[in-house]
């Protein structure tokens, strides 16, 4: 069935439940897939598995769908969050893109005093994340939380989460050896800007027990590189039964 395009949509879904479709999504299918009556789509919720759904009809503003059989069961969720510095745009969709691959459930943008980007819009994020999960197989939609600051997000994280900052300082203990020797049911990466995080920053890190300095290597690293590297290690050890 993987054949078959799958889309993502926010209604329940059930067996013989018929689905009307936005104009978006009629669009894809219709103009863009060239799909027809009678053909056969995959559509997911981020709650209810993914299930088979025949196309019932084109109207002149949507698709009418018929939920059929159920091809995969919701999973339980491994919660993976990544908190980052805002980017410019190409190189967040990259990373974004590449966050969800690697299966990230949450992300978390925050400003600080060396971000360049101070904007962030969170609504073209959830329609990257949305298509992204829908080309990588995925049946969750990360959420994408709104831009705060470092300060406010350190005194509103519960202190008994760890968070692995990546420390471009490259003194602290390697990434890998950390997940492997401490089991978390859950992992939580914090990646600075380009330039990296302030000495007033560290210091502030320092008054939180939560946060585990970390090193991902003997090289500096692009941000986005930083992210996709810390994530990649993360996702192969949680796969691996690490967490």
């Amino acid at each position: 069935m993987k054949n078959v395009c799958r889309i993502y949509i926010s209604e329940p879904l059930e067996n013989n439940q018929r689905l009307e479709l936005d104009k978006d999504k009629t669009h894809y299918l219709k103009s863009v897939l060239r799909k027809k009556r009678g053909d056969f789509v995959r559509v997911f919720n981020g709650k209810d598995g993914e299930c088979l759904s025949e196309v019932l009809e084109f109207t002149k503003k949507s698709c009418v769908l018929k939920v059929g059989r159920n091809l995969r069961i919701q999973p339980l969720k491994q919660n993976l969050r990544l908190i980052f510095a805002p980017l410019k745009q190409a190189r967040l969709n990259f990373l974004i893109e590449k966050s969800v691959e690697l299966g990230v459930t949450e992300l978390i943008p925050v400003l600080t005093e060396h971000t360049h980007v101070r904007q962030f819009n969170r609504e073209r994020i959830e329609n990257i994340v949305i298509e992204a999960a829908e080309q990588s197989e995925r049946l969750c939609i990360p959420t994408v939380h709104p831009l705060t600051t470092l300060p406010l997000f350190l005194s509103n994280w519960p202190k008994e989460k760890i968070v692995f900052m990546s420390d471009e300082r490259l003194n602290s203990p390697n990434l890998i050896k950390q997940v492997m020797d401490i089991p978390l049911p859950e992992f939580s990466l914090l990646i600075g800007p380009e330039g990296g995080f302030s000495s007033l920053e560290f210091e502030l890190f320092s008054r939180y027990k939560f946060i585990y300095s970390v090193s991902l290597g003997q090289t500096i690293l692009r941000a986005e590189t930083a992210a996709i590297a810390g994530l990649a290690i993360c996702h192969i050890a949680r796969e691996a039964g690490a967490s």
